[in-house]
C-alpha cells in the first residue's frame, strides 16, 4: 500500500506575452464599463422622450376637455335658438356632431397617455402606478448655447462610442504583439517536491507488513522554451490583426461623420422647433381670441353654428401645434446633450451677455424652466 504526494511550483522569469496579456484585461474591464455607460445614457435617453411624450398627452387631454366645454356651450347655444325659432335644425346637429367629435378625441388621448406611460414604466422597470406632476408641462427645458463646431468638439472628447472603438484599436495592439511574443523565448524557474509513503513489500514471496517506506525529492530546474518553427501561422495572424486593426480606424472615421452629421441634423431641428413654437405660440393665442369673440358673437346671434365649429378646430390645431413643437424641441435638446456625451451640460446658461432673439422670446412669454437673468 503506497501514499504519495507531488507538487509543482512554476514561475515564468522571462514571458513576453504575460504584461500584455494582463495589459488585455484591463482595457477589456475598461471596455465593458464604457459600453455599461452608454446603454445607460441610450436608455435614459428614451426615458426623457418618452415623459415629453407624457407630457405631451396630458396636455392634450385637458385641450380636449376644454374643447368639449365649448361644444357643450355652442349646443346649448344651438337648442335655445332652435327652440326660440331663430335658429335650425341643422345647427343642432352640427354641435351634436362637434360635441361627439371632441368626445372621440378625448377618448383617443386619454388612451395615448395610459400607453406612453405604459412605455415609461417599461424602460423604468416600475411595477406600480405613478403620477406626473403637471408643472411646468407647457414649458421647454433650457437653450443649446453652442453652434456646430463647438458641439463637434465636444462631442469628439466625451462620446463613450468613439472611446469604445479607441480602445478596441489599442486592444486589437495588443493582441497583435501578443501573437508576435509566441516567437521569443521563455524562461521558467520550476521547484518539484514529492514524498511517498509505502507499507508492506512487493516482489517477495513472505510479505513483511510491518515494513515502512518513506521517500522523498526536491527538484530545482530551468525550463526554456523556444518556437522555432510553426509553418507562418504567427506570421499570418499579425498580418490579420494590422487588417483588423485598418478596419476598426476606418469604423472610428465613419463614426466621428456619423456625429457630425447627427449634430448638425439635430441643429438644424432645433432651429425649426424653435421657430414652430414662437409661430404657434402666436396662431393658437389668435385661434383662442377669435374663438371667443365668436362666442360672444353667438349669444348675440351675430354668426352662425359652422362659425364656432371651425374656429373650435383651429384652436385645437393651434394648440396641439404648439405643444407637439415644445415637445419636439425638448426631445432635441436632450439628444443634442447625448450627442455631445456631455451629461453634466447647463441648459440654463445664457446671460444677458449671449442671448438670442428666441431666449428673449421664451423670457417675454414665460415658455422656459429657466430662472433667466433679466
Amino acid at each position: 500500500f503506497s501514499v504519495g504526494l507531488n507538487g509543482t511550483v512554476e514561475w515564468d522569469i522571462i514571458n513576453p506575452d504575460r504584461r500584455l496579456e494582463i495589459n488585455i484585461a484591463k482595457n477589456k474591464v475598461e471596455l465593458e464599463k464604457l459600453n455599461y455607460q452608454m446603454i445607460e445614457r441610450d436608455l435614459y435617453l428614451e426615458a426623457v422622450k418618452t415623459f415629453f411624450q407624457i407630457q405631451a398627452s396630458i396636455q392634450d387631454i385637458e385641450i380636449a376637455k376644454q374643447a368639449i366645454e365649448v361644444s357643450k356651450i355652442a349646443l346649448v347655444e344651438a337648442k335655445n335658438k332652435f327652440q326660440a325659432g331663430i335658429g335650425n335644425r341643422l345647427e343642432v346637429l352640427e354641435a351634436e356632431t362637434q360635441l361627439g367629435r371632441d368626445k372621440i378625441n378625448l377618448s383617443n388621448k386619454n388612451g395615448q397617455l395610459k400607453f406612453n406611460k405604459n412605455a415609461l414604466s417599461k424602460i423604468l422597470d416600475l411595477k406600480n402606478e405613478f403620477n406626473i406632476d403637471k408643472t411646468d408641462n407647457s414649458k421647454i427645458f433650457g437653450f443649446w448655447n453652442l453652434d456646430n463646431t463647438q458641439s463637434l468638439k465636444i462631442a469628439l472628447k466625451n462620446r463613450n462610442d468613439l472611446k469604445v472603438k479607441q480602445k478596441n484599436i489599442l486592444i486589437n495592439k495588443l493582441q497583435g504583439k501578443s501573437i508576435l511574443s509566441s516567437k521569443k523565448p521563455q524562461f521558467t524557474l520550476y521547484n518539484n517536491y514529492s514524498i511517498t509513503n509505502a507499507y508492506g513489500e512487493s516482489g517477495v514471496i513472505d510479505v513483511n507488513k510491518d515494513n515502512i517506506v518513506n521517500s522523498n525529492s526536491n527538484t530545482v530546474g530551468i525550463k526554456f522554451e523556444l518556437n522555432l518553427f510553426d509553418g507562418g501561422l504567427t506570421k499570418q495572424n499579425f498580418l490579420s490583426s494590422i487588417e483588423k486593426e485598418n478596419q476598426l480606424i476606418e469604423e472610428l472615421n465613419q463614426n466621428k461623420l456619423d456625429i457630425e452629421n447627427d449634430i448638425k441634423n439635430t441643429l438644424i431641428k432645433l432651429k425649426i422647433s424653435k421657430e414652430t413654437i414662437i409661430n404657434s405660440y402666436a396662431q393658437s393665442q389668435s385661434a383662442r381670441e377669435a374663438l371667443k369673440i365668436s362666442l360672444v358673437r353667438l349669444e348675440a346671434g351675430l354668426t352662425t353654428q359652422r362659425e364656432i365649429v371651425n374656429l373650435q378646430g383651429d384652436v385645437s390645431e393651434a394648440e396641439s401645434n404648439y405643444i407637439n413643437s415644445l415637445t419636439e424641441y425638448n426631445e432635441n435638446l436632450m439628444k443634442m446633450v447625448r450627442l455631445v456625451g456631455n451629461d453634466n451640460y447647463n441648459l440654463c446658461n445664457f446671460s444677458n451677455k449671449n442671448e438670442t432673439s428666441f431666449v428673449k422670446y421664451a423670457k417675454k412669454k414665460d415658455l422656459s424652466i429657466c430662472e433667466l437673468k433679466t
